[in-house]
């Protein structure tokens, strides 16, 4: 994966996935945890994305949208330029990804914080994002991905 840089963020748990995204976008644009260039700090999210262009924010101001499943349909489209449906889409992992990962359905903020192999199943471009339990209880939202370059 040349070139292509890991980001993460912890937002509060929102049971609607797309507001939590947008949330997790404005909490990472108000800290200045994406790549900008310091002489000209873009005013907005979309100023921060048309500065950055074709590559990227390296952060999760990159995602667009929420997809429904996870990434089946990316494979290697860097090779084909086939662009996946899912590009700067945050999907959630599988169940059987999370049983992989985490040995449960439900992982605790330790348990995402201690294991990234998801990594390994993304491309660049996207996105994923993982339901934080606190016992029982929902209580954040992990959104991961790769930057596009």
């Amino acid at each position: 994966m040349m070139g292509a840089e890991p980001w993460s963020c912890f937002v509060p748990y929102e049971p609607d996935i797309a507001t939590a995204l947008e949330a997790a976008k404005a909490q990472e644009f108000a800290a200045g945890r994406y790549s900008f260039e310091p002489d000209d700090p873009p005013a907005t999210i979309d100023e921060a994305r048309e500065q950055a262009a074709e590559s990227g924010t390296a952060s999760v101001l990159d995602m667009i949208g929420v997809a429904d499943a996870p990434h089946a349909d990316a494979g290697d489209w860097f090779a084909t330029s086939d662009m996946p449906a899912s590009f700067c889409m945050a999907a959630p992992l599988s169940r059987e990804q999370l049983l992989e990962l985490y040995g449960t359905e439900r992982p605790t903020r330790t348990q995402v914080e201690s294991n990234t192999d998801f990594y390994d199943w993304i491309d660049r471009g996207l996105g994923i994002y993982v339901i934080v339990y606190e016992g029982e209880t929902p209580s954040e939202i992990y959104f991961a991905g790769y930057s596009f370059d």
